[in-house]
């Protein structure tokens, strides 16, 4: 198995945890805690898209070469509407992060915006003028 990997699981308050394993036989550190409420399940496929586009930003970080590998069918089949979908988890982890004032979902937004903006023009402008701003807003808060 490859490290580092990314463990999920629910805590004792019904919190979705993500923690990564940095080492094959170390142990997991949890980097963020969600509350099932905040996860919007009412609206179960965009929770699975905001938090499978999570994971794969996260995985683009960790683990660039093996993602790249299928980086050339993944332009290929990104379209308008995908672009959009990227586009809009990526406006609803960005008011998570500052909810939970939090820089675990940085990684995962630039790599959603970075995958919208071809396709989008103001997913485009979005990542070149204000997410520099609002990441570096979140990185100086306490």
């Amino acid at each position: 198995m490859m490290t580092p990997r990314l463990e999920l699981y629910l805590d004792d308050s019904s919190a979705l945890c993500m923690a990564k394993v940095e080492k094959a036989d170390g142990a997991s550190r949890v980097f963020m805690q969600l509350p099932l409420a905040e996860l919007g399940l009412h609206d179960r496929d965009q929770a699975a898209r905001q938090l499978g586009a999570a994971i794969l930003g996260l995985f683009a970080i960790w683990h660039p070469a093996r993602l790249a590998e299928h980086d050339t069918a993944q332009k290929e089949a990104i379209g308008e509407a995908t672009a959009l979908d990227h586009f809009c988890s990526a406006m609803q982890l960005i008011q998570q992060a500052f909810a939970q004032k939090t820089t675990a979902f940085s990684p995962a937004i630039e790599f959603l915006l970075t995958q919208a903006a071809p396709h989008n023009e103001d997913a485009r402008t979005y990542l070149r003028e204000t997410w520099p701003i609002l990441r570096a807003h979140l990185e100086s808060q306490p």
